[in-house]
């Protein structure tokens, strides 16, 4: 276990430099909505639509995706088709499906809440795979977080003279939550415990910043900044296998794990933010998607990593691309 863990510090771990601190980079992101994570189906409902009998004879494929529209936690959706490639009765089974759709964690006077989901039929497959549902009002919301300006003009939180004497660098999470054009934000700001100076500085900044054209609801956006001193460009994540992602893996000998990624059009990459444990990991496929990884990228989003304090200071809010490799996991609690 401890030489699993020390191998993980060597994966993660860079040396840093010394000198002056430079600016620290932002980097904005529109989080996944608490609706898209909850939507699911209501007890005793099939999980996927059925394959249309006369079509899978036939061995037609079909992709359907809708728009659908929540009020309440314990109502089906209102559903829109968005584009239906193939038979008319994909787009049948789907809406028969979507009646047994739910989202549990929708607040009474929250909604609506607005998801797009694909569902492709692929019949040498013989079953339907869905992907995981996505925000309907993200493009608007990345939109609305681009206009956010801080209203002294200060272009970023200040690297302190405190904290660049200690020597301390990092990351810092803020999770901001705009409901008002001229008004600051509702913010949660996360860091490594090491980075508190750090954090204590972007606190301070986003209570001036302002979204202008602000029209209506909530906004929630992620900011991630960088603190670094001087030749500290290698601070973070260095190359991250799979197998070493997996291995050391908080509590992972107390899983069970099934995941078989020769069905996933392997091998693929993802970019992976460490945000654990305050924040879900950020996942993200690169290329083309595919329906068959949907459980193993929500798996990657919730885990948390086993290695040393300096090593996990170093990778928190740093993002790295890892390669999944063709393999068969099977991985079943130890007693």
């Amino acid at each position: 276990m401890a030489s699993r863990a020390r191998g993980l510090a060597w994966a993660l771990l860079l040396a840093a430099g010394w000198g002056a601190a430079p600016a620290g980079a932002q980097q904005v992101d529109v989080p996944v909505s608490a609706a898209a994570r909850c939507l699911t189906v209501r007890e005793g409902a099939a999980e996927a639509p059925e394959y249309p009998f006369d079509a899978f004879k036939r061995g037609e494929r079909g992709a359907v995706q809708v728009l659908l529209e929540f009020d309440a936690a314990d109502s089906p959706p209102k559903l829109t088709v968005q584009e239906n490639l193939g038979d008319s009765d994909f787009v049948d089974v789907v809406r028969r499906h979507a009646r047994d759709l739910r989202v549990p964690c929708l607040k009474p006077g929250e909604g609506p809440a607005r998801l797009i989901r694909d569902y492709v039929f692929r019949p040498d497959d013989r079953r339907v795979h869905w992907f995981s549902a996505v925000d309907a009002d993200a493009a608007a919301t990345g939109q609305s977080l681009r206009c956010v300006r801080h209203a002294k003009g200060v272009e970023k939180p200040r690297y302190s003279i405190l904290a660049t004497q200690a020597e301390i660098r990092g990351r810092v999470v803020a999770e901001l939550r705009f409901d008002s054009a001229d008004k600051p934000p509702q913010a949660a700001i996360h860091a490594r415990r090491g980075a508190r100076e750090l954090a204590s500085s972007v606190e301070a900044w986003v209570k001036e910043l302002r979204m202008p054209c602000h029209v209506a609801g909530v906004v929630t956006g992620h900011w991630t900044f960088k603190y670094l001193l001087e030749g500290d460009t290698a601070y973070g994540f260095r190359d991250l296998p799979f197998r070493t992602l997996v291995g050391n893996t908080v509590g992972i000998d107390r899983q069970r794990l099934e995941f078989d990624t020769t069905r996933m059009a392997c091998p693929f990459e993802v970019d992976f933010q460490f945000r654990q444990p305050h924040l879900r990991n950020r996942v993200g496929e690169v290329g083309e998607r595919h329906p068959e990884r949907r459980a193993l990228l929500e798996w990657m989003e919730t885990i948390d990593l086993r290695a040393n304090s300096r090593s996990l200071d170093s990778i928190y809010g740093d993002t790295t691309r890892i390669t999944v490799p063709c393999v068969r996991i099977d991985l079943k609690p130890k007693e």
